[in-house]
């Protein structure tokens, strides 16, 4: 009776441990395909790759149609402290509550990626430089005052953003455009951080031109 139940243990054993790597070989298969479809697999907004993908189409629509067009850098601040100070998994957890923050004080027709680590894209179609500073603003006091809970340790973060427009009389590409807002991006993380900046050769409320 006892090598029956030595058998049927063994045997138990390696049912589970081929159901464990069967499950694993299945939650990598989703990681993966929610890549190729331009997810990225922690935050599930869209990739890197993804949003300048999308971008190049946003500035071929703009160009066709004399629309604007407007993107956000956004980058959390200090957030080395926080996986430092509060471990990893919590720093993934709060990256999580601000990317689904985020995303929803946006409209439908935004689109906002990981951009990468702890930044992030936003895709702003038919949105004036002027607009975009609204949304950043927005966007930057309701992450500041959002409460992030991690095995009832409390979070408090705060972003920095940086925001320029496409413009038609010039010839901005995707690449340009980013670095502009990256460029944003660094004046406000110099700047004291907390706060939105426009690209400095961009002004959001221009003179009117009178004729």
């Amino acid at each position: 009776h006892l090598e029956i139940i030595d058998a049927a243990r063994t045997e138990l054993a390696d049912l589970s441990g081929a159901l464990l790597n069967q499950i694993q070989s299945q939650a990598q298969s989703i990681d993966l395909l929610k890549q190729q479809v331009g997810l990225d697999g922690m935050t599930r907004l869209n990739t890197h790759q993804r949003v300048l993908e999308i971008l190049k189409q946003e500035i071929r629509r703009a160009a066709r149609y004399g629309s604007p067009l407007s993107i956000i850098m956004a980058d959390v601040d200090h957030f080395k402290s926080v996986n430092d100070f509060f471990g990893h998994q919590a720093g993934d957890h709060a990256l999580t509550c601000v990317a689904a923050h985020l995303k929803k004080l946006l409209r439908d027709s935004d689109h906002i990626a990981r951009y990468g680590g702890e930044e992030f894209a936003v895709i702003l179609p038919m949105t004036p430089l002027k607009d975009a500073l609204l949304t950043a603003e927005r966007l930057r006091k309701s992450v500041a005052s959002e409460k992030i809970t991690y095995n009832e340790r409390s979070i408090s973060l705060t972003m920095s953003f940086g925001v320029a427009a496409w413009e038609k009389n010039r010839d901005i590409g995707t690449e340009a455009l980013i670095k502009m807002a990256d460029e944003a991006l660094y004046d406000a993380k110099h700047g004291g951080r907390n706060t939105c900046c426009v690209y400095k050769d961009q002004n959001p409320n221009p003179t009117p031109t009178i004729t």
